[in-house]
């Protein structure tokens, strides 16, 4: 890695320690030719530079528990980026939002990177003098331009009005209150005088000639770009990453009680980086969740089985679960789709509603699946609701193999193929397992719906506004030219009078 970018925002998952957050870090990003024993290695080298030994294992925290400090955090997000040895490190505002002890930390742990051999360069507003004197090189920036690049130590007191222009407004304050109408002398100057005089003497001085200098020399002695070497194999570094996610994914959703069903949220707020991407991060979910959709489905299948008293035996009893789940995880995809596709959350959860109410329309719940219309209800949209494959499979399960009293006495008893096909409208000769089939090609159709909404929302998004924005400037235009026509309307006295009666809708009640 030649540099690395630390951004003012830090982004954990709080359920993870510093330690694993680390961890994971390290085995998505080194080289697949390191094992494990050198990652570690180096996550509890990067742990020491820092200084975070004694919260390494300490949880990151969120919403709802107390983790790390912020300066810890703001160290930790420093580890993420060093981790994989960059030659030059960016940051952007390392101390930004943190109090003085906490940046003091921070920046003193950055010189110990740049006492490494590493290149350190970051922005930085009003530090401390502590925090000011670890720094070996220094750049003062104002309006764009510099007036100062060189060691630390050597740069004077007056350069820090270049900073800020509030001290015109202080001056002309004091100016007034003390009804001082002076002339102005060489040292009463503006503070856009003294930048354009600081700006201008930098231009001239050794120091602009000496960068200039070497960045003359580094031109003439570039090199060819360096090459990453962690890219490894193509399959093998994908398998790796998507083991790496699931376990990560596991983790968190196991610690964190309300993230499964908090996971609307979550999949709004995803933006994690390039690591992540769209199709491992579908897949990774969809694996970790697989776990908690069978325990709600045992759990919930197990106490409505035994209480409906449906067909006793274990083979149909392990259908209905089997059912269950399929019909949950179905429901859930379609529930993911929705939020991918709309970010505002009480609009997505009123979407998703409607959803899961239209998938039960075509089903056999309410109508006979040959009494609902033909066009759209039954042609498609039967064969694409859960519900209706779900019931269809739950009734074989239950009903094929009992026989009932007749309606009459002295009839043969009814059975249950015999009520599918004419009370329900179910072929019985057609397997169960063929609409479990079913729910599971539903299932692999919307998990793949749902990584295309991800991938390309974006850009469709970005197409709708263009289209929207030309139609609404041609209506605009037609607006014009449709005013522009009124202008020429004949005058009132060259029109035909019509009687008033006319006008009215009524006739003449005198007789012609």
């Amino acid at each position: 890695m030649v540099q690395s970018y630390v951004t003012q925002e830090d982004v954990f998952l709080g359920t993870l320690t510093v330690r694993e957050t680390l961890a994971y870090s390290a085995h998505l990003r080194l080289p697949t030719k390191m094992t494990k024993v050198e990652k570690n290695e180096v996550v509890e080298n990067t742990i020491a530079k820092m200084g975070l030994q004694d919260c390494a294992q300490t949880r990151i925290g969120n919403w709802h528990f107390r983790g790390i400090s912020t300066g810890e955090k703001r160290r930790l997000s420093i580890c993420i980026e060093i981790i994989t040895q960059p030659h030059v490190l960016f940051l952007d505002e390392p101390t930004s939002s943190l109090d003085s002890a906490s940046a003091f930390f921070v920046i003193w742990a950055l010189r110990n990177i740049a006492h490494d051999g590493k290149i350190v360069i970051c922005s930085i507003h009003q530090p401390s003098s502590d925090v000011f004197n670890f720094f070996d090189d220094l750049v003062l920036l104002s309006g764009g331009e510099t007036v100062y690049f060189g060691k630390q130590n050597g740069s004077e007191d007056h350069f820090l009005r270049c900073i800020s222009s509030d001290f015109d407004k202080i001056y002309a304050t004091l100016k007034q209150s003390l009804k001082n109408y002076e002339t102005s002398s060489p040292t009463n100057l503006t503070t856009e005088q003294v930048k354009a005089t600081l700006i201008q003497k930098y231009k001239c001085s050794e120091f602009s000639r000496d960068a200039a200098k070497i960045i003359r020399e580094i031109k003439l002695n570039n090199e060819e770009p360096c090459t990453e070497s962690n890219k490894g194999s193509g399959a093998g570094r994908w398998w790796k990453q998507l083991c790496t996610l699931t376990r990560r994914s596991s983790l968190n959703m196991t610690r964190d009680v309300g993230y499964y069903w908090l996971r609307i949220v979550f999949y709004i707020l995803v933006s994690i980086g390039e690591a992540l991407r769209e199709a491992m991060f579908v897949l990774s979910n969809f694996i970790s969740s697989i776990p908690f959709v069978i325990a709600t489905a045992l759990s919930s299948g197990t106490i409505l089985y035994y209480m409906v008293n449906f067909h006793a035996g274990f083979s149909y009893y392990f259908y209905f679960c089997i059912n269950l789940f399929l019909c949950i995880a179905v429901t859930e995809g379609c529930t993911l789709i929705v939020v991918a596709a709309v970010s505002n959350l009480l609009l997505a959860i009123g979407i998703a509603a409607g959803v899961t109410v239209f998938m039960m329309m075509p089903s056999i719940i309410f109508r006979k699946l040959s009494e609902i219309p033909k066009f759209f209800w039954r042609y498609p949209v039967s064969y694409l609701s859960y519900a209706a494959w779900s019931t269809q499979g739950q009734y074989k399960n239950d009903m094929i193999g009992l026989e009932f009293d007749p309606l009459a006495a002295g009839e043969p008893k009814l059975k249950g193929e015999y009520v599918l096909e004419n009370m329900y409208g179910i072929r019985p000769d057609i397997s169960k397992w063929w609409d479990l089939a079913a729910l599971f090609c539903l299932l692999i159709f919307n998990r793949v719906i749902f990584y295309m909404v991800l991938k390309h929302k974006e850009r469709a998004s970005l197409f709708l506004r263009k289209y929207f924005a030309r139609r609404a400037f041609r209506h605009q235009q037609g607006k014009r030219i449709s005013s522009k026509g009124d202008q020429f309307i004949t005058s009132k006295r060259h029109q035909t009078l019509i009687p008033l009666s006319s006008q009215e809708g009524l006739g003449s009640p005198l007789p012609v």
